[in-house]
């Protein structure tokens, strides 16, 4: 009985580490001890060092040697996050707003001389973007806004984020702090990276851009201003969602196919 007590107390300790450590990378024991301290958690230096040290989280700042990004750490630190979403049954994958992909891709326009970049999420069930941003570079603060979209779509549809998956690249865009902490702390939902330098382990938004650009590009490429070009790739989303019919939807388009799937749910 005690053992189990005692695995329970550590367990919650890890989770308050975990929550410290994600809010505030650079800490080592020094400031999470009283940062503990703050949420009511009194534990001796000489108990917190060696759980850090099994937990893989001491900061080692005396050795200078290549070591793992903080974010890495931390990363780490919850749990493999690579190919998370390989991990869940056929059953768990095909509930709705269980898997978001996302990535970036440029857009060209003003035939060529000019470019955008769109940042999509993309729902794996309806394969329905969700939620999306348009900017000059491919941005932590660019996937920020475009997350903020798809989260409150997802909620609109009734999706508990908090079990969503949002799976993407190791891109730099993806493992900064500002990015990880609104996923796993702000929204407490689920990360998954690909494993780096394999585009095949994101095929959907492949598949995606691909469609996107075979059906637009020579429209974009005629856009004269990023105005125009901003109006137009608004248009090719509304039109994929909203009219670009999926053979394995039984030609439905993603959101005709979510109301299918949301008529069924009420039966």
């Amino acid at each position: 009985m005690k053992i189990r007590e005692q695995e329970k107390e550590e367990k919650e300790l890890k989770e308050k580490v975990i929550q410290i450590i994600t809010e505030n990378p650079g800490y080592g024991y020094r400031r999470i001890k009283p940062a503990l301290k703050e949420v009511g958690i009194v534990i001796n230096h000489k108990k917190l060092i060696p759980l850090l040290r099994k937990w893989g989280v001491l900061i080692q700042r005396s050795i200078k040697r290549k070591t793992a990004s903080g974010i890495d750490k931390i990363l780490s630190f919850l749990g493999s996050k690579v190919m998370a979403i390989k991990r869940l049954s056929k059953e768990e994958c095909n509930q709705l707003g269980k898997i978001v992909y996302t990535d970036f891709t440029e857009i060209l326009y003003h035939q060529g001389k000019a470019k955008l970049y769109l940042s999509p999420y993309l729902e794996r069930v309806t394969k329905a973007v969700v939620g999306y941003a348009i900017g000059d570079g491919p941005t932590t603060v660019l996937t920020q806004e475009a997350f903020k979209k798809a989260v409150r779509r997802l909620v609109s549809w009734g999706v508990d984020v908090t079990r969503s998956y949002f799976h993407q690249d190791q891109g730099s865009a993806y493992k900064a702090y500002e990015y990880v902490r609104m996923i796993v702390i702000q929204t407490k939902a689920n990360i998954s990276y690909s494993r780096v330098g394999t585009p095949g382990d994101n095929p959907e938004m492949e598949s995606f851009f691909g469609r996107l650009k075979d059906d637009w590009r020579n429209a974009f490429l005629q856009a004269e201003t990023r105005e125009e070009a901003i109006q137009l790739i608004n248009k090719a989303i509304l039109y994929y969602n909203t009219k670009r019919i999926h053979s394995n939807h039984q030609n439905k388009s993603p959101l005709q196919y979510l109301r299918e799937l949301q008529k069924t749910k009420k039966r």
